[in-house]
C-alpha cells in the first residue's frame, strides 16, 4: 500500500474552485493515500481538509515563517505509515521532506521546478544563496529527483554532487488539447480595437518576469508601431513600481494592466485573440505559460529560460533573445509584427511542439508522476 506525503507551498489548495485545488485532486490515482502539507501561517485560518476520499490537506499554522520547517516535521511524523515523501522544492520544504522520510524510513523524492543554482535565482532574494546551499545538502541525500526541463537536469548534473540517482525530467502539464481546440470567449481585439499589433505578456509581477525589460522594448517599438499596445495580465508586489516605470517611458494608454484571469476560458481567449505573446523572464522551470501559449497557435518573443533550446527553438517555434537583451526583443517584436508568413509558420510549428512535448492526456500524465514516485523504492 502506497501512503505518499507531499510537502509543499501552494495554499490555494485549501481553496475550493482554485486551479491548484483540482490539480490536487487529479493525483488522486497516484496514491492508496494521498497526506499534503502546506507551509501557513497561523493567521490566515486554515484547517485540516478533506478535498478527496484519499486526499488530506493538513496547514502547518505556523506563528511565523521559521516555524514553517518545524512544524511540517511534526506533523509529518504524526501521520503513520508514510511510505513514500515528495518535496515541492529541495529548500526549506525539502529539508523538511527529508526529516520525515528519515524518520517513517520512507523513500524520498525532490522536486525541482526550478534552477536552484542559476546566477539569477541567486541574485533575486538575500535568502536564495542560502537555499541553494540547502539544496546542495538536500539533493544528494534524495531516491528519486524529478525535473521538469533538461536545462534544470543539466544543472542539477553540472554541480557534481555525490547524487543517488540521476534526475528524470518530467515537464509541467499543460492540457495541450483544451488549448489547441477551445474556441475563444473573448477577443482582446475588441477590447482594445485601436491596439495593432496588440502584444500580450502574462504572470505574476515579481522580478522575476523582469517586466521593465518588457516595457523598455516595447517603449523602442512603438516608436516604429505607433498604433501598437501591450496587454499584461497578472498581479503581484511589483505592480506599482511598474506602473511608475511605464510612465516614465511615456507608455501611459499604450500598456494596460488588467488582472490575473481566474477563468481559464478567459486566459485562453486572450492567448488566442492577441497577435504576439511575450515573455521576459530572467529564470523559469518549465514555462507553463510558454507551453499554454504554444499550444494556442500565439506567435512567442521569449527569453532563453526554461524548456527553450530543448524544446522550443529559436527560428524555428519560437523567437528567442538572451536574458535582459531589450535591442533583440525589440528586433524580433518587429520582425514578427512585419512578417505574416513568419508568425504562421512559428504558430504552427509551435504547436506541434506543445503537441509532442507534453502526455497527451492528463492520466498518461499522473502515471508517469507515480511511475517517477514508485522508482525511488519505499517500504
Amino acid at each position: 500500500m502506497m501512503k505518499l506525503l507531499l510537502i509543499g507551498t501552494d495554499r490555494h489548495i485549501f481553496v475550493e474552485g482554485t486551479e491548484a485545488r483540482s490539480r490536487m485532486v487529479g493525483y488522486a490515482s497516484v496514491a492508496d493515500e494521498i497526506h499534503v502539507i502546506v507551509f501557513a501561517k497561523r493567521g490566515l485560518g486554515f484547517t485540516q481538509t478533506q478535498i478527496a476520499p484519499n486526499i488530506t490537506v493538513y496547514p502547518t499554522n505556523s506563528r511565523t515563517k521559521l516555524h514553517y520547517i518545524f512544524d511540517a516535521v511534526h506533523l509529518g511524523k504524526g501521520v503513520k505509515g508514510i511510505t513514500h515523501v515528495s518535496a515541492q522544492d529541495p529548500f526549506e520544504c525539502g529539508l523538511a521532506s527529508l526529516f520525515v522520510a528519515r524518520f517513517h524510513k520512507a523513500a524520498f523524492q525532490v522536486q525541482m521546478h526550478i534552477d536552484a543554482f542559476g546566477k539569477y535565482f541567486k541574485a533575486e532574494s538575500l535568502l536564495n544563496p542560502l537555499r541553494s546551499l540547502i539544496a546542495r545538502y538536500v539533493l544528494p541525500r534524495a531516491d528519486g529527483i524529478r525535473a521538469v526541463s533538461e536545462r534544470i537536469k543539466k544543472s542539477v548534473l553540472n554541480q557534481r554532487m555525490r547524487l543517488h540517482c540521476e534526475p528524470k525530467v518530467l515537464p509541467v502539464y499543460v492540457d495541450v488539447s483544451r488549448f489547441e481546440t477551445e474556441e475563444a470567449t473573448v477577443s482582446l481585439h475588441e477590447k482594445y480595437p485601436h491596439f495593432d499589433p496588440l502584444i500580450l505578456t502574462a504572470g505574476r509581477l515579481v522580478p522575476q518576469k523582469d517586466m521593465p525589460t518588457a516595457f523598455k522594448a516595447f517603449a523602442q517599438f512603438v516608436e516604429k508601431e505607433e498604433k501598437s499596445g501591450l496587454v499584461v495580465v497578472g498581479e503581484g508586489p511589483d505592480e506599482d513600481e511598474l506602473k511608475e516605470l511605464v510612465a516614465t517611458l511615456g507608455l501611459d494608454g499604450r500598456v494596460v494592466f488588467e488582472p490575473w484571469q481566474k477563468d481559464a476560458s478567459a486566459y485562453l481567449s486572450y492567448l488566442k485573440t492577441a497577435d504576439i505573446f511575450l515573455m521576459t523572464s530572467t529564470h523559469e522551470g518549465y514555462q507553463r505559460a510558454l507551453g499554454e501559449a504554444a499550444a494556442s497557435g500565439i506567435p512567442v518573443v521569449t527569453t532563453d529560460t526554461g524548456p527553450v533550446g530543448s524544446v522550443y527553438k529559436d527560428g524555428d517555434s519560437v523567437l528567442v533573445c538572451p536574458v535582459g537583451d531589450v535591442a533583440c526583443i525589440t528586433e524580433k517584436l518587429h520582425m514578427l509584427a512585419s512578417d505574416p508568413v513568419l508568425r504562421e509558420k512559428l504558430s504552427t510549428r509551435a504547436r506541434r511542439v506543445a503537441h509532442d512535448a507534453i502526455a497527451p492526456d492528463y492520466e498518461t500524465y499522473i502515471q508517469h508522476f507515480r511511475d517517477l514516485i514508485l522508482a525511488c523504492g519505499g517500504k
